[in-house]
This record gives structure tokens, sequence and C-alpha cells, in this order.
């Protein structure tokens, strides 16, 4: 049962190494396509760098998007400018078609320009105030290629550890039959041996 856990373990950790490889490895693809908000399985995260949605976004946090096919006015959406390089987290406030005007909570009643909805990549589900500067961090340091190697080395040699025969466990799974029957086998022995030596106490007596 031991041996199975550890095996099952291994396991586990083999297949989310080849998440956060097959993570990484889509971020840094979509990003140097131009995507500044790639959502892998369908879930972005956004770190907040201005004060343009406080208070109800505080500067350093994380915001969790996903795409939705319902935007409305007093949504809190991502979409990426024309500009390209960035994208921008602020709240619906018009709604034309498909023409959606945003704008800052913070901006002064400053409109954003108006952008198509197909541009906007979600909404914002979830806010953690605070979390958003150790998350780039972390961000940042997963999608080093360097790293992305070392991760992926490290689900190569979790595989194989894996898959390789445990010696130990070999020799206690083959040996411990032959040890049962060699006991088996002494005991039919020490049997037999007073067997003999009954009989010849009975031999001697008559």
């Amino acid at each position: 049962m031991q041996i199975k856990r550890k095996t099952l373990l291994n396991i586990l950790l083999v297949a989310l190494v080849l998440v956060i490889v097959s993570v990484n490895i889509y971020t840094n693809v979509a990003r140097a396509r131009g995507n500044t908000l790639p959502m892998p399985f369908g879930i972005g995260m956004a770190v907040i760098n201005s004060g343009s949605m406080e208070p109800h976004v505080p500067i350093d946090s994380l915001v969790v998007v996903i795409p939705s096919f319902d935007y409305k006015v007093g949504d809190v959406v991502a979409y990426q400018t024309e500009r390209g390089r960035i994208h921008t987290v602020h709240r619906i406030v018009t709604m034309d078609g498909d023409t959606v005007v945003t704008a800052g909570d913070n901006n002064d009643g400053s409109l954003d320009p108006a952008i198509h909805k197909n541009k906007i990549k979600g909404k914002v589900v979830l806010t953690v105030p605070g979390l958003g500067r150790g998350m780039d961090t972390v961000s940042r340091f997963l999608q080093n290629p360097i790293v992305t190697l070392l991760i992926l080395l490290a689900a190569v040699f979790l595989f194989w550890r894996s898959t390789r025969p445990d010696k130990n466990s070999g020799q206690g799974t083959d040996t411990s039959a032959p040890d049962l029957d060699a006991i088996k086998t002494e005991i039919a022995r020490l049997k037999a041996e007073q067997a003999q030596m009954d009989d010849s106490s009975s031999n001697k007596e008559s």
C-alpha cells in the first residue's frame, strides 16, 4: 500500500509540473504574439498597476478574469487597447449594440475611447487586494525560459522515478513466498525427525 501511495504521489507531481510547464509555454507564446492577457483554461489574471479603479480595485490588486457572453453596464472588464502592449481594467458605462465605452471609477468622469465588444477579454470575477505584486514576481520568475526548462527536466525525472522498479519493494515481494515455503519445509523436516526419534524409542523399548 505504501508503494502504491508513493507511485500515486509521483504521478500527481508529474501532472502538476506538466500543467505548470504547459501554462508557461502557452503564456510565453501568447505574449510574444502581442496578447497582454493570456487566458489558459479560460482564466486570466491581471495585476492592477494604477489607481484608476480605486477604491473598488486598489493598486497592486490581483484580479481574476473569465470570458462572458453577457456583458452589461456596470461590469468591470479587462480588454486590450488598440495601442497593443497594455491591457485595461475598467467599468462599462455605456453600451450601444456591440460598441462599448468604459471608464475608471477614479478618473473623474473621463471616458475611454469606444471599443468593439469582441475586444473584451473577460469580466473581473474576483479581486484580491495586495496580492498583485507578489504574483507578478512569481509569474515573471516562472516565465523565464531557463526556469521552464528546469521544471520540464524535473517532470521527466519524476516520471522516470515513478516508472522505475523499486528494488527494495521487488525483493520484498519476490522473497516473501520463498521464505514462507522454506518455513513450511523446515517444519515438515522437524516433524519427520521427531517421528523418526519416536520410532527409535519404540523399537528400543520393545
